[in-house]
C-alpha cells in the first residue's frame, strides 16, 4: 500500500494588520542583513503599501502588505526571506509602535495576522522611558543589571526565542518594565540615531543654547535650532528632507548642520567636524542643583570650534559682572568643565551599551534566519560555528564604526572593550564630580558667612561671634585640605558645621538689628537667603552623590517607578 504524503500549502506572502493602536501607522520593512552592522532603522527602510495602494493604515482600519524579500542563506544561495523585521511606526514621525519579528509559519506557509492595540504603543513608550533612564543613569544598578542580561542572553542561545526569553526575564524583575522587549529597545536606539524627532521632543521645533567652560570662565557659544517636518507620512529618506538644523554662533552668524549617526555636524564628510553635537539625556537637578528638577531632560554635548559645550534647552542670563544665573553649573567654571568632560566620557560607555544590545539583536536575527532556512529546525553545529564567525566579524565592524563616531566627539575617547570596568570607572568619576560640586557649594556658603560675620562683628564682638569665626576657619581649612576621595566623609561634617554657624550669625545679627542701617541689613538678608538656598542644594547634591555611589536611581524621579 502506498503512502500519500501531505501536500505543502501554497506560499502566502500576505501579512495582515488590524490597527487599533490609537494612531495612524505605516509599515516599514527593515529586513536585516545578518552580515551588516546596521539594524532596524539603520537599514535601507522600505515603506510598504497596503493592498489598496495606501501607505497609511488609519487607526481603526485594517490593511495587508506583501512580504517579498530575498537573501543569501549560509551556503550563499539566493532564497526567499521567511523572516522579517517589520517596524510598525506612527505615520507622522516614524516613531515605533511595534517592532515585530515576523516569521513564516512553515506548516501553513503563511504569516500570522497581527492586531495592534493601545498597549503596543504604551509598551514602546515604557521602553523609551527605560532607555532614557539608563542613558541618564548609565552606572545605576538598573543599567548594570541590563548589561549583565545582555551579556548572558546569547551565551547558550540556540534560537531567537531563547534570547528574547532571557532578556524578558530581566525586564520582568523590574517594577515598571515587565512588558519591554529587546526589539523595542533596539528599535528606539536605532530610531534615535537616524531620525532626530526625539531631540526636538517630538515637537515642531526646539532650541538648545550652547555653553563652554575653560575652567576659569564660562562662555555662550551660540545655539542650535531644530525644526521638524510636518508632512505625513514622514519620509524614510536618511537625508531627512523637511528637517532644518541651524547653528547660530554668539555673534549671530548662521550655519547649516546635518544629522548623521545621532550627531549634529557641520561637515558630513569630515572625520573631525568643527561642530559635532550629540544628544544625551541627563537628570536636570544634576545641573541646576534644585531638588524639584527631578526629571530627565535632553541635552547636547560635543565640540564647537574647538570648545566642548553643553547644549541646554533654556537660555541662561548673565549680569554685567559676567555672573550667570539659572544653571548652577555655570556659576563655577571649574565644575562646569568637569561636567563637560564627564559627559564626553559617558558617551563612550553609552556607545558600549549600544554595541552590546545590537550584538545580541544581530545574533537573534542570525538564529531566526537559520531556523527559517531549516524549516523550523535549530542550527546544526557547523551552522552555529558559521553564525559565531559571522557575529565576530559583525562585532569588529560595529566597534570600528563606533570608534569613528566617538572620534568626531573627541579623538581621545576610546570604545570600551571592557564595558563593566568602564561603567565602574564612570560611576566613581560621577560620584567625584558631584562631591566636587558639593565642595564648591560649601565654599560659597563659607564665603557668604564670612561676609555676614565681618559685618555683624562691627556691632558686637561677644563669645558667640568668636566661636563662629573659629568654626568658619576650621570648616574652610577642612574643606580646602580634603582630597576628592575624602569629600564623601568631609562634606557632611562641614555642612553640619555651616548650619550651626549660619544659625549663630543669624541670632547675633538679630540682636543688633536696630543698630544696622537698612541697606546693610538688606544685603545681609540676601546673603542669609543665599546660604539657605545653598544648604538646600547641598542636601540635594549629597543625596545625588550617595545615589550614584550606591547605584541607586532617585525614588522620586518623574515618570519612573523603581
Amino acid at each position: 500500500m502506498s503512502t500519500t504524503l501531505p501536500v505543502r500549502p501554497t506560499l502566502n506572502k500576505n501579512y495582515a494588520i488590524t490597527n487599533n493602536s490609537g494612531a495612524n501607522i505605516v509599515m516599514l520593512d527593515a529586513a536585516a542583513d545578518s552580515s551588516a552592522p546596521e539594524q532596524l532603522y539603520e537599514q535601507s527602510l522600505k515603506m510598504l503599501s497596503a493592498s489598496d495602494g495606501a501607505n497609511i493604515i488609519k487607526n481603526g482600519q485594517s490593511g495587508t502588505v506583501v512580504l517579498d524579500d530575498t537573501h543569501k542563506d549560509l551556503k550563499g544561495a539566493i532564497v526567499y526571506s521567511k523572516v522579517y523585521n517589520i517596524i510598525i511606526a506612527r505615520a507622522e514621525n516614524l516613531y515605533p509602535v511595534e517592532s515585530e519579528g515576523v516569521m513564516l509559519n512553515i506548516a501553513t506557509q503563511s504569516y500570522k495576522p497581527l492586531t495592534l492595540t493601545a498597549d503596543n504603543y504604551k509598551n514602546t513608550q515604557l521602553a523609551e522611558n527605560f532607555l532614557q533612564t539608563i542613558m541618564a543613569f548609565p552606572t545605576s544598578n538598573l543599567a548594570k543589571g541590563y548589561q549583565s542580561a545582555l551579556s548572558g542572553a546569547g551565551t547558550k542561545a540556540e534560537s531567537g526565542n531563547d534570547i528574547d526569553n532571557a532578556v524578558s526575564s530581566f525586564f520582568k524583575t523590574t517594577k515598571q518594565y515587565g512588558n519591554v522587549t529587546l526589539n523595542m529597545v533596539v528599535s528606539l536606539t536605532t530610531y534615535y540615531k537616524q531620525y532626530p524627532f526625539v531631540w526636538a521632543d517630538y515637537a515642531a521645533s526646539k532650541t538648545y543654547y550652547l555653553y563652554s567652560s575653560d575652567g576659569s570662565a564660562c562662555s555662550y557659544e551660540g545655539s542650535l535650532a531644530i525644526s521638524s517636518p510636518s508632512s505625513t507620512p514622514a519620509s524614510t529618506d536618511k537625508a531627512l528632507p523637511g528637517f532644518t538644523f541651524q547653528f547660530t554662533d554668539a555673534s549671530g552668524n548662521t550655519k547649516k548642520l546635518f544629522y548623521k549617526n545621532g550627531q549634529f555636524i557641520d561637515d558630513i564628510n569630515s572625520d573631525m567636524p568643527a561642530i559635532c553635537l550629540q544628544g544625551q539625556f541627563v537628570l536636570k537637578s544634576q545641573l541646576t542643583k534644585k531638588q524639584e528638577d527631578n526629571k530627565i531632560i535632553s541635552t547636547l554635548v560635543g565640540p564647537v570650534n574647538g570648545k566642548n559645550v553643553l547644549g541646554y534647552p533654556e537660555k541662561q542670563q548673565q549680569d554685567s559682572n559676567g555672573n550667570w544665573s539659572g544653571l548652577y553649573a555655570l556659576l563655577h567654571p571649574k565644575d562646569a568643565m568637569g561636567w563637560l568632560q564627564l559627559f564626553m566620557t559617558a558617551s563612550g560607555v553609552l556607545m558600549g551599551l549600544e554595541f552590546a544590545v545590537k550584538t545580541l539583536k544581530g545574533l537573534k536575527d542570525s538564529l531566526n534566519g537559520s531556523q527559517a532556512d531549516n524549516n523550523g529546525g535549530t542550527p546544526t553545529t557547523t551552522e552555529m560555528q558559521d553564525i559565531k564567525t559571522q557575529l565576530n566579524e559583525l562585532q569588529t565592524q560595529m566597534k570600528e564604526n563606533s570608534q569613528k563616531v566617538l572620534d568626531k566627539l573627541d579623538d581621545n575617547l576610546k570604545f570600551p572593550d571592557d564595558l563593566p570596568a568602564a561603567t565602574t570607572s564612570l560611576q566613581q568619576q560621577t560620584t567625584d564630580r558631584l562631591n566636587e560640586d558639593g565642595r564648591s557649594m560649601l565654599q560659597d556658603n563659607i564665603n557668604n558667612a564670612e561676609n555676614m560675620l565681618e559685618t555683624t562683628a562691627q556691632f558686637t564682638m561677644d563669645e558667640a561671634i568668636q566661636d563662629a569665626g573659629d568654626s568658619l576657619e576650621s570648616a574652610s581649612d577642612t574643606l580646602s585640605g580634603a582630597t576628592t576621595a575624602e569629600l564623601s566623609t568631609v562634606l557632611p561634617e562641614v555642612q553640619s558645621t555651616m548650619k550651626t554657624v549660619n544659625q549663630q550669625i543669624s541670632t547675633e545679627l538679630e540682636s543688633v538689628s536696630s543698630q544696622v542701617d537698612a541697606d546693610t541689613m538688606s544685603n545681609m538678608k540676601e546673603l542669609q537667603q543665599d546660604n539657605a538656598d545653598i544648604d538646600d542644594m547641598s542636601d540635594a547634591n549629597t543625596s545625588s552623590a550617595s545615589d550614584t555611589e550606591s547605584g541607586s536611581i532617585p525614588e522620586d524621579l518623574e515618570g519612573v517607578e523603581l
